[in-house]
């Protein structure tokens, strides 16, 4: 074939194409558009709901007469319309989706989106259409249709319940229980199933959780059996069989729900169940519950393991007409039950003060299921006088108010120098809730010192007040003494205690107490060869002793000196010099029991004492120091001493 041949075959070719594209079109003139997204094998067009959030997308197959070229003229007019389907097939059933413009090349089909505010929240079945008006006429196409479907089984209702087996739970049946599901008006193939096992109430939304076996068709005989192992790994307490149903839209279903199914797996506990004790009211104690006991913690103890528990069991404990909630899990024995105050304070009876005779229970249980009980009565008394106290149970009332005290020069919560050897008065403004016949007791440093009985005094009258001897303050010593008060009354157990007042003491002079010797002869009074013992380092000596007392406080620093002298009268010290040990820290073993000390060894400080002035008797000096607030305070004694015997002297070892 020649070149001018192949020309002409080629011009032929495209008319001939031209031809049948435009035969084409004529045949698929306004051809049905498409919606992308419908189900497979749902020839009604159902959408799946979650494309119902997105505009939808649909196809326009282009007509015969497309104005392809962009310059041509005038484009097309495109309208999208759609009418339910129970409505009249005409143009007035009809609503316009979208109108635009289409002229130029575009890819086939025309790809275009309906807006979602078009069908938000419509339910229902349509035919789906569109119209092309060019250069004068108008032309409609053939219906889609389209199925919205928003609405899940059952509508907004809560679905019928699960019919579950008769309860509760136990080892014996729970390889057999069957969930019965309802029929439903509205059911349709392709609906789906999703059954939970939910411990506690039914929650608004389990949309989080997993159902047995997953989403499922609806069995035919709509019974669905819970799995053993489901109900076993699940544990005891209350249970419910939950379900959602799911139709082929994906619309799910408000969450139905069985009766409360009650569980308890193991060997169940039997009777008797172990006695309960009340801690502060039972056999080691006062028989009784009050304020001091509150304050301290009241516990109900069962102390005997319970045959056959298991952890996870629990009790729930009766205070009266009070119940501790939530219930108290077990994990060991003994169990000890805290009983808060507000449990103690509300089952008391204020209206009839005194002990009141008080039932104390527990409850044994295995998720929801009661296995046993115990009970116990005991008494307990709450009552008490004076103002209502803000940090109950705590015996300390801020309410009652402070004392102040006066020393006597005038000092305002002071004792100072000037004021030893003299009383101080402590003064109290009579509280809001002070009456008749209550018992003011006063206290320095936790001694008491005196009582007052109230009379007629009254909020606003003159301070009650009481002297504070100096052997009081002597006794209580230097430091941040507190002074307070208490109420009581002879009619009722428990007492009122004012906050502290600390009281700044420094008048009161310190005095150490004497150094002792434990081995003095008692007879001679002096030290002699009984005197003398073996040491830890395998010498002998004297032991010194400087006694407790509450200036020998643990951390303390002391020092101790020695000094032995010829002569009796502590005059002429013996040559060499004394016996020092540096400083020392009081151990709190030595706060308790005093502090001991080694004189030695004997060779060194007694000895030469045996006629070096031409007798064979002299004497010794213990002198030592606490560092007190920063100030070596001085103690001190002397002792005669006499290490000799007939023979001469202190023989070493000492005779038997």
């Amino acid at each position: 074939m020649n070149m001018l041949e192949r020309k002409l075959a080629a011009r032929n070719a495209r008319k001939a194409f031209l031809k049948r594209r435009a035969e084409l079109r004529r045949v698929n003139e306004l051809a049905k558009p498409t919606v992308q997204g419908v189900l497979p094998g749902e020839p009604q067009g159902l959408m799946p709901k979650a494309l119902l959030k997105e505009p939808l997308k649909v196809g326009i197959p282009h007509w015969a007469g497309l104005p392809e070229d962009p310059n041509f003229p005038v484009g097309d007019e495109l309208t999208l319309q759609w009418r339910l389907q129970n409505s009249d097939d005409n143009d007035t059933s009809y609503t316009d989706l979208l109108k635009t413009e289409i002229k130029g090349a575009h890819p086939d089909p025309i790809p275009l989106e309906i807006p979602v505010e078009f069908f938000e929240n419509v339910h229902g079945a349509f035919y789906f259409r569109y119209k092309v008006f060019g250069n004068g006429v108008q032309q409609r196409s053939e219906a889609t249709p389209i199925v919205l479907d928003i609405l899940p089984p059952y509508g907004n209702a809560y679905p019928a319940d699960l019919v579950l087996p008769a309860g509760p739970i136990t080892d014996a049946n729970s390889d057999a229980v069957v969930a019965t599901i309802p029929s439903y008006q509205d059911q349709a193939d392709g609906d789906k199933i999703g059954v939970f096992w939910v411990k506690g109430d039914v929650p608004e939304d389990i949309s989080g959780l997993t159902p047995i076996g997953g989403y499922q068709d609806i069995p035919t005989n709509r019974q669905f059996t819970i799995p053993q192992s489901t109900i076993v790994d699940a544990g005891d307490g209350d249970y419910y069989a939950c379900y959602i149903l799911v139709d082929k839209a994906g619309n799910d279903s408000r969450i139905g729900k069985s009766v409360k199914m009650p569980v308890a797996l193991g060997p169940w506990p039997v009777a008797p169940f172990p006695a309960l004790t009340v801690r502060h009211a039972d056999d080691g104690s006062d028989n009784i519950i009050d304020r001091d006991d509150a304050f301290l913690g009241v516990y109900v103890d069962i102390k005997t393991e319970v045959l056959n528990w298991k952890i996870g069991d629990a009790i729930t404990v009766t205070w009266g007409s009070e119940k501790l909630v939530p219930p108290y899990p077990i994990n060991q024995f003994p169990v000890n039950v805290p009983v808060p105050w507000a449990v103690l304070k509300a089952a008391y009876d204020f209206t009839t003060s005194g002990s009141q005779a008080t039932t104390v229970k527990y409850d044994y249980y295995r998720g929801s299921i009661l296995l046993g009980s115990a009970d116990v009565t005991i008494q307990v008394d709450l009552s008490k006088v004076g103002p209502e106290n803000p940090d109950e149970p705590n015996p300390v009332n801020p309410a009652l108010g402070v004392v102040t005290v006066n020393s006597y020069t005038g000092e305002i919560d002071k004792i100072v120098d000037a004021d030893a050897n003299q009383p101080a008065t402590i003064k109290l403004s009579p509280y809001v809730g002070i009456a008749t016949d209550q018992l003011i007791e006063f206290f320095w440093g936790g001694k008491s010192i005196g009582t007052h009985t109230v009379t007629t005094e009254a909020p606003g009258d003159p301070d009650i007040e009481l002297t504070v001897n100096w052997a009081d303050i002597d006794a209580a010593g230097n430091g941040d003494i507190d002074a307070w008060f208490t109420v009581s009354h002879k009619d009722f157990i428990n007492e009122e205690k004012s906050k502290p007042k600390p009281v700044k003491v420094t008048g009161v002079p310190i005095v150490l107490e004497a150094p002792q010797f434990p081995k003095i002869d008692p007879n001679y009074n002096w030290l002699n060869c009984p005197s003398l013992e073996l040491t830890d380092d395998n010498t002998y000596g004297v032991r010194v002793h400087i006694p407790a007392s509450r200036y020998l406080n643990a951390g303390r620093k002391i020092k101790l000196k020695w000094t032995s002298y010829i002569d009796d009268n502590t005059v002429d010290p013996i040559p060499g010099g004394p016996l020092e040990s540096g400083e020392l820290t009081v151990t709190e073993e030595q706060e308790k029991e005093g502090f001991d000390w080694w004189v030695r060894p004997y060779e060194t400080y007694f000895l030469p004492i045996y006629n070096a002035d031409g007798n064979p008797y002299g004497s010794g000096k213990l002198e030592y120091t606490l560092l007190i607030d920063g100030v070596e305070q001085p103690g001190e004694a002397t002792v005669k001493i006499g290490m000799y015997s007939p023979g001469g002297p202190c023989t070493i070892p000492p005779n038997p």
